[in-house]
């Protein structure tokens, strides 16, 4: 399975319309189109099996409402992060209609001689393991995209400082947070979870700042 991921949803759906997919994993809370503005548009403007191609929200609110809202604007199916392999495979395998071996297959020979203790540093890879089913060649596709994108992201977040931009900082907090929890970096996760909180909370710019430089200093580590 080839993955493809976007920041911005306008991106996903400029790709589905040149590219052919099994399904979409939708992160509902993105910056210039939402999630539920994503579905909406692709069920209105898309044309056969595009237009009813199965959607999973994936979104840290859980609220009935939440989750009203999210089927309601066209998706199939809501997940709440953080959420384990097991269940991402097996809503995967009940939009797709999957049997459980193809949802998630045995690890392959290329992880057989891993020793993830002598050269992981400081990712705990066990979740991302999983999520690619011993692969590790997909492992450490997934790293290296992590590797060159968390730069871009704080690069957003000390724009969003500059202009002292309260819905930026969350929206930068947001957005790195899910990218941290999935490569293991639970420390830094934790501080981004802590400064997305503060933003929506009318924490002072000044206490903001504090958990940036936070978690600047931890990703450094």
């Amino acid at each position: 399975m080839r993955h493809w991921y976007h920041e911005v949803k306008k991106e996903a759906v400029e790709r589905l319309k040149n590219q052919d997919f099994d399904l979409i994993l939708m992160d509902v809370q993105m910056p210039e189109m939402s999630g539920t503005e994503a579905a909406q548009y692709i069920r209105q403007h898309f044309k056969g099996a595009k237009q009813v191609i199965p959607i999973i929200a994936l979104s840290a609110s859980t609220t009935p409402e939440e989750i009203e809202k999210n089927l309601e604007s066209g998706m199939n199916r809501h997940l709440g992060k953080p959420f384990k392999p097991q269940e991402l495979a097996a809503a995967i395998a009940e939009m797709l209609q999957l049997t459980p071996v193809e949802a998630l297959p045995a690890s392959s020979d290329k992880s057989t001689n891993h020793n993830p203790a002598n050269s992981d540093g400081p990712f705990d890879l066990s979740f991302l393991r999983d999520f690619c089913a011993g692969d590790e060649e997909q492992v450490q596709h997934f790293l290296q995209k992590f590797k060159a994108q968390c730069p871009l992201e704080m690069e957003q977040l000390e724009n969003a400082f500059q202009q002292e931009d309260r819905e930026g900082i969350y929206q930068a907090a947001h957005s790195i947070k899910p990218q941290l929890e999935f490569v293991g970096l639970t420390g830094a996760a934790r501080i981004a979870t802590a400064l997305e909180q503060g933003a929506r909370k009318e924490a002072s710019i000044e206490a903001l700042r504090g958990l940036a430089e936070q978690l600047k200093r931890n990703l450094a580590v």
